[in-house]
């Protein structure tokens, strides 16, 4: 469908925040030419002129960032506003993980260790954003809801499960948002949205308390952002709050680098599945540019076997039946299995038949143990 006004939204004015990414806002702050409450109130207000066009918002927290944004004092990002995936914990906000069987979600008593790890930076909640069922699909709909929606064409697909923080921070509501990527649930928003979405490193970021019980550890937090800089910035502050000792510090990446990289990429996925003409041209033409900056560009072969295709739908379908067997148990008790959706049952359905009696093998490693883990 052709692109036109009617069908793309966005909230970016030149109200006090402009087009400024978080950095940007952050250094206003500190240096006093805006106030964290200005900011607050300006982010609220945008949030709210473009929240029923684009369905990203599951609970706000208005009235309590005004607060927030005052008594912030402290951190890289001082005042920035933000939102929080809703399958996260944050601590008087219930957390419904996309799912109507989490309808009668309490308010949480607790934070995430990723909340706090975000929190500490300076960043103020403006509340939690809109993900498919417990992150089982890569774009962000719903059985019985409206789903949400792509600001650049509201026709189109935010993608998953991060589309609620990928469709907010398109839109311009906040610099940055809290995303989560097993499979790609922070990369494919970012994708869909024009954004960047980096998967960092398994053990960069503290872990919510829902991926503590992977089996197999795929999935991890994030951000979306709409700057490079931002991102960097994020990785470098976050760092500050907690750094995973086995892993080489990153520290604040900045400016061109000096290296020259081997790099290699393919046009091909899994099960030899082809990208569009449009994708391979783009990628073709970033393959130019990488060698032309002098790295060391080569077309490869997929380097992951077939049987993944197979893995990972095996270790979806567990997911699935692990949180319809046991959500109440796992995840919190006033999980109501009735309120799951069609997609959720039969993924688990498919696991009592074609997995549950046998062990699989996920990139060689053999199992019988459920799981509940959220991408």
């Amino acid at each position: 469908m052709e692109m036109t006004p009617k069908n793309r939204k966005h909230t970016f004015s030149n109200d006090i925040i402009s087009n400024l990414d978080a950095v940007g806002i952050a250094t206003l702050i500190k240096s006093k030419e805006i106030s964290a409450e200005e900011v607050a109130a300006a982010c609220v207000a945008r949030a709210k002129a473009i929240n029923p066009s684009i369905n990203a918002i599951v609970t706000d927290n208005f009235e309590a960032s005004k607060g927030l944004a005052k008594s912030q004092t402290s951190g890289f990002f001082q005042g920035v506003p933000t939102f929080i995936k809703d399958m996260t914990y944050v601590e008087g906000i219930p957390t419904y993980f996309g799912s109507k069987a989490f309808a009668k979600a309490k308010p949480s008593r607790k934070t995430d260790g990723i909340a706090k790890q975000i929190f500490a930076q300076g960043f103020v909640n403006l509340g939690t954003s809109s993900m498919p069922e417990f992150g089982f699909t890569c774009t962000t709909e719903f059985q019985h809801d409206e789903p949400t929606r792509n600001p650049w064409n509201l026709n189109h697909s935010t993608g998953g499960s991060s589309g609620g923080s990928a469709a907010l921070v398109a839109a311009g509501v906040v610099p940055l948002a809290h995303t989560a990527d097993g499979g790609g649930s922070t990369r494919i928003p970012a994708s869909c949205c024009g954004l960047v979405g980096l998967k960092p490193q398994r053990g960069r970021l503290l872990f919510s308390e829902l991926f503590r019980t992977q089996i197999v550890e795929i999935a991890t937090d994030g951000v979306a952002t709409r700057t490079v800089r931002d991102t960097a910035h994020f990785y470098a502050e976050a760092e500050k709050y907690h750094r995973n000792k086995r892993l080489p510090a990153i520290g604040l990446v900045e400016g061109p680098s000096t290296r020259k990289f081997k790099i290699g990429y393919t046009k091909h996925s899994v099960k030899h599945y082809k990208a569009d003409e449009l994708t391979s041209g783009v990628l073709e033409d970033t393959a130019r540019l990488l060698a032309g900056l002098g790295h060391e560009v080569k077309e490869i072969t997929m380097p992951v076997k077939d049987q993944f295709h197979e893995d990972f739908a095996n270790l979806w379908s567990m997911s699935a039946y692990a949180v319809h067997k046991f959500g109440g148990i796992a995840i919190k008790n006033e999980f109501d299995k009735k309120g799951l959706s069609e997609l959720t049952l039969g993924l688990s359905k498919r696991y009592t038949k074609t997995c549950c009696k046998r062990p699989f093998l996920f990139n060689g490693l053999e199992t019988r143990t459920t799981t509940i883990s959220a991408i």
